[in-house]
């Protein structure tokens, strides 16, 4: 379960922190205030562990990109994603967990890879105080087919040792939580639940 969120540099959000998170949570507020951002951070942050979403067939981000402005693919038109589309800033999605756990998700504009990294902490592994301290990394990230990279300091190198198996170890639970978030807004779902709050009010 997801206790809190924080987020940075999104499309429409410099910064934002959403804390004491519940089963069931309401975002509300005004159109283009963050609401959608706040969930779309969550789903592009499960494209990590899995990046198909299994209901559209297609790549979570790509499905991001398209919803947010009706056009192409992540490769294209990612750059819309961004904050003021400052591409020079990376896109942070921080998600804590009840286990305590942190995972900190990185969308690097310019990076090997063009999708989601996650970045690893030493908190979360251990053993990155190693491969910071003997290989010179600063802010070290990995993805599956991209092995690790430093945004910082653009240093890459495949796999490290047994650190994705420490990664998949240690952080099971909640990489399990992160395959079951699919992102589903329906139009249908959308109209009733404009009727039912039109009722309310």
């Amino acid at each position: 379960m997801i206790r809190s969120i924080h987020i940075e540099n999104p499309r429409g959000i410099r910064e934002c922190t959403l804390k004491n998170l519940v089963d069931v949570n309401i975002l509300i507020g005004r159109n283009g205030s963050g609401k959608s951002i706040v969930l779309e951070a969550v789903y592009l942050a499960s494209s990590w562990v899995n990046p198909v979403d299994s209901l559209r067939n297609v790549r979570k981000e790509d499905y991001v990109v398209s919803r947010r402005g009706g056009r192409g693919d992540w490769k294209k038109f990612k750059t819309s994603l961004w904050f003021t589309k400052d591409v020079e800033k990376d896109i942070i999605i921080a998600l804590e967990f009840d286990s305590g756990r942190e995972l900190r998700f990185r969308l690097i504009h310019e990076s090997p890879s063009e999708y989601v990294w996650l970045e690893l902490v030493p908190k979360a592994i251990p053993e990155v105080d190693e491969l910071k301290r003997e290989q010179g990394f600063e802010y070290p990230c990995i993805r599956l087919d991209a092995g690790i990279y430093d945004p910082r300091t653009g240093k890459r190198m495949t796999l490290y040792g047994d650190i994705l198996e420490k990664v998949w170890f240690r952080l099971d639970a909640e990489l399990e939580f992160l395959k079951m978030c699919f992102f589903s807004i329906t139009d249908s779902l959308l109209r009733m639940l404009r009727r039912e709050f039109g009722r309310c009010s």
